[in-house]
């Protein structure tokens, strides 16, 4: 299953992979149900680097383990991702559109493992109405602190 979704932000593209990839910035933002922690020796996103997102949603407790796959400085972040029912490949590149503003791109293709992640993958696309509006409302979010941030 694929999941698309871009935001255009009123601030320059090397600023937005500077946050994005500045991992004590992103720690500090992250809902308190949720903990990033490195599994690697590495203390920022670099090619090679893995970590673990942990998180509590609904009652139920859930880890993804990510490796970092590509880095290119101020444009691109690849990523894979993986649990005990999904792996995924996903992107984030990051394109100027004049000085001061830009387009983020986010890209992640989702393949299932077993036969929970078969449900799983079909209920997100049983939902794809849902899930673009969460996309959009998450979006929405990252736009506002990326320009918030910048003002400051």
């Amino acid at each position: 299953m694929d999941i698309k979704h871009e935001i255009d932000v009123d601030v320059p593209a090397s600023f937005i992979f500077e946050k994005l990839t500045d991992v004590e910035s992103i720690t500090e933002n992250l809902p308190s149900n949720v903990v990033l922690r490195s599994e690697s020796d590495h203390s920022s996103f670099v090619t090679g680097s893995q970590w673990v997102v942990r998180a509590q949603r609904t009652g139920r407790k859930f880890a993804l383990q990510t490796e970092i796959t590509d880095v290119t400085e101020g444009s691109f972040l690849g990523f894979t991702t993986t649990s005990n029912r999904i792996h995924s490949k996903s992107s984030i590149q990051i394109s100027s559109i004049d000085k001061n503003s830009s387009r983020v791109e986010f890209n992640s293709f989702i393949s299932p493992k077993g036969l929970l992640g078969r449900i799983l993958v079909q209920s997100l696309k049983a939902s794809r109405g849902r899930v673009a509006q969460r996309l959009e409302k998450s979006g929405g979010k990252v736009k506002d602190y990326l320009e918030k941030s910048y003002r400051q």
